[in-house]
């Protein structure tokens, strides 16, 4: 068995092999495979059957230390000797005999031959689109005779392909058009969303603002030119605002007060003449703001 080797803990397994299959006595080409099911009992794996096939060797051919005679076969006879090609697709046709196949076409031809795992080898792997040339260096081809037994598993791998080419289009197509959707949808909810609001909240509050804003701007204009009736002006000599006290100064100088709230009997002041136009005099803001909000409201 010095021609099988068995690394368990990178589980991979080596066999030395003849060059080509017409050279069986130049035993010098290395293959090797890893393990391939990721330890799925129901898919093959070369590692896996090359293991369990050498744990059944030592438990019939192995001495005491589980150790095997460097001469035994991979895959010996009973007595541990060589099988012949006959014997083994013999061993092939009654094993599938047994499983009710048919080894038989309907013309009476053998479907099964000496050639039947390496080519039935080949042909899963390129089923499985493996490139031709990686079969070919795998299996010590070194003719295109493969290319003869892979050819159907090729087309079908065309059409497999093909599909799945076309399935991965269509699903594309479907996340496109979803996206598309979706992205229509959201603006459409969103542009009703600010519909909603602007009609519902802001357009009534802006709307009753600007007509605040245009009455007080009507009173503005209206009141430009004129002067307040029984209104009395008073200069702030200090500040030289102009403030204003409805009403006119009656009552005691104590009494006396602004619209803004300013007590002037005890400042310096003067009166404004009330002909004086309103736009020609620095009136007091709050003053203004005060009386103007009085007179809209």
């Amino acid at each position: 068995m010095d021609n099988v080797h068995l690394d368990a803990v990178r589980q991979v397994e080596t066999i030395v092999l003849p060059v080509s299959k017409t050279d069986p006595g130049a035993a010098s080409v290395r293959r090797s495979w890893h393990c391939v099911c990721n330890g799925d009992i129901c898919r093959p794996c070369p590692f896996h059957a090359a293991q369990s096939q050498l744990e059944l060797l030592r438990r019939r051919f192995g001495d005491p230390n589980g150790q095997l005679l460097p001469q035994l076969p991979l895959f010996p006879t009973l007595h541990g000797q060589h099988a012949s090609k006959m014997d083994t697709v013999g061993r092939i046709v009654g094993f599938l005999l047994s499983l009710g196949d048919k080894t038989e076409d309907a013309h009476a031809n053998h479907r099964y031959g000496g050639h039947s795992f390496r080519v039935g080898g080949a042909m899963m792997l390129a089923n499985l689109a493996i490139d031709t040339n990686g079969i070919m260096v795998m299996g010590r081809w070194a003719s295109d005779t493969v290319r003869r037994y892979v050819g159907q598993a090729a087309l079908t791998t065309v059409s497999s392909c093909t599909r799945e080419a076309l399935r991965r289009q269509r699903i594309l197509c479907l996340q496109t058009d979803l996206e598309e959707k979706m992205h229509e949808a959201a603006s459409k909810h969103l542009v009703k969303k600010i519909g909603v609001l602007r009609g519902k909240d802001l357009n009534g509050k802006y709307e009753e603002l600007l007509h605040k804003v245009a009455c007080m701007e009507d009173k503005l204009k209206a009141r430009d030119n004129t002067c307040w009736d029984n209104t009395v002006l008073i200069r702030n000599l200090k500040t030289k605002a102009v403030h204003l006290v409805p009403g006119g100064l009656l009552g005691p100088s104590e009494a006396w007060v602004s619209v803004c709230g300013w007590r002037f009997c005890k400042s310096d002041y003067e009166l404004i003449q009330r002909c004086t136009p309103v736009a020609k005099i620095a009136l007091c803001v709050r003053c203004g703001v005060a009386d103007l909000m009085t007179k809209v409201s």
